[in-house]
């Protein structure tokens, strides 16, 4: 196997590991959906924090997930969205098993997206080496 097949099959390889990243990081936050919404909405989902066009939009189903991802950064980083929630805290509102699956959540969506980001780059020089420079 020449070292062009090597980077070709360990860079869709590697692009295959980031898009099952994604996947379970979906398929988290889906689980996610069920349950932060009951624990956190009565007291983060109020004009306090949300505008009322906000809190009509988030609350259908496609872009509630938006609202459980702004819930899953507050659990897993705190001073990423002060300016939104202030010194609201949603750490102490929620189970052990959530806490956990927010922090897993947040791993596996930045280890899916430098995976994929990687892939895209090599792909890219690759392509740049081989078509435009003729180095191969």
């Amino acid at each position: 196997m020449s070292f062009q097949d090597y980077f070709v099959v360990t860079g869709y390889t590697f692009f295959f590991l980031g898009l099952f990243l994604l996947v379970i990081m979906v398929v988290l936050l889906l689980l996610q959906n069920l349950t932060l919404p009951r624990c956190l909405d009565k007291h983060l989902y109020n004009e306090n924090y949300f505008t009322p066009q906000e809190l009509s939009m988030f609350s259908n189903f496609p872009l509630s997930l938006l609202k459980t991802l702004a819930y899953i950064r507050l659990i897993s980083f705190p001073n990423s969205l002060r300016k939104r929630f202030g010194n609201a805290t949603a750490r102490d509102k929620i189970s052990m098993v959530d806490l956990f699956l927010s922090h897993l959540t947040m791993a596996v969506f930045a280890v899916g997206t430098l995976i994929v980001l990687n892939f895209l780059i090599a792909m890219t020089l690759n392509y740049l080496r081989l078509e435009v420079f003729g180095i191969g």
